[in-house]
């Protein structure tokens, strides 16, 4: 549910660019909004970080932005995390998303969000 509510919301806040690198989406919209602009990882961090990181890095750098890297709670970011850190990376601006399902047991669902960027 929660990978279905984060690709509903990056459709509602499309870019001008996307390139899928690994499973690694990477946005681009000329520096409006970090969600417009950011490294997104749907699903398991994978194998490959270092490469994917500075792959990333390098495709925002070339347009003159800043890399931004979304965290997803769902997608067990923790290593991810930890790789940014040592390479600069600050968090900013944490979120919690928080829907509630309208079904017969009404649950509540939220997961944490953390944004770095250097």
């Amino acid at each position: 549910m929660q990978r279905v509510v984060e690709e509903i919301s990056l459709k509602a806040w499309p870019a001008f660019e996307t390139i899928n690198h690994r499973g690694w989406l990477m946005r681009f919209a000329d520096g409006y909004t970090k969600r417009g602009n950011s490294v997104s990882v749907l699903d398991q961090i994978g194998l490959d970080i270092e490469e994917k990181i500075t792959y990333c890095e390098s495709q925002y750098r070339e347009r003159k932005q800043k890399p931004i890297f979304r965290l997803l709670s769902f997608t067990k970011p923790e290593v991810l995390d930890e790789r940014l850190a040592t390479r600069g990376y600050q968090l900013i601006e944490p979120s919690l998303v928080m829907g509630l399902i309208l079904s017969e047991s009404d649950r509540l669902i939220f997961y944490p969000l953390l944004v770095r960027r250097l």
